[in-house]
């Protein structure tokens, strides 16, 4: 399995609250293109307008949650923990907003968690170093 879900479903999924993700060696993107792709972003934006809590956990192929040329909406997520990804470069291509969110953690017990502006920002240090030596 490549990916979890093509993006025309993931539109569906605006009243999910929490994600999941765990110990999938094979999945390399949670949302794939399934060729609805048009031109502005706006056109191709993705709303999980109710997601809170998303975990990525163990997915050691796992190189971005969205490859697409895609605009991913997340207006309540205020919780992500990534851990065992080390795959992970970023995670979506395309405008990314998620107004609540202040840290990535790497385990539920990380707390403090790291952020250094913006998730994409976030997921790329991470790669780099440990969140402590941001």
């Amino acid at each position: 399995m490549a990916q979890m879900i093509t993006s025309s479903k993931a539109r569906s999924l605006e009243r999910l609250v929490t994600l999941r993700i765990r110990e999938c060696e094979t999945m390399r993107e949670v949302i794939a293109s399934d060729g609805d792709e048009a031109t502005t972003y706006h056109e191709n934006e993705i709303v999980f307008k109710e997601l809170q809590y998303l975990e990525l956990h163990c997915l050691q192929n796992l190189t971005s949650f969205c490859s697409g040329n895609y605009s991913l909406k997340f207006p309540s997520l205020d919780q992500i923990i990534v851990s065992e990804c080390p795959t992970l470069k970023h995670f979506c291509e395309g405008p990314l907003t998620t107004p609540r969110l202040q840290k990535v953690q790497r385990s539920l017990t990380d707390h403090k968690g790291c952020w250094t502006g913006d998730l994409n920002a976030t997921i790329q240090q991470l790669n780099i170093q440990e969140c402590g030596n941001v």
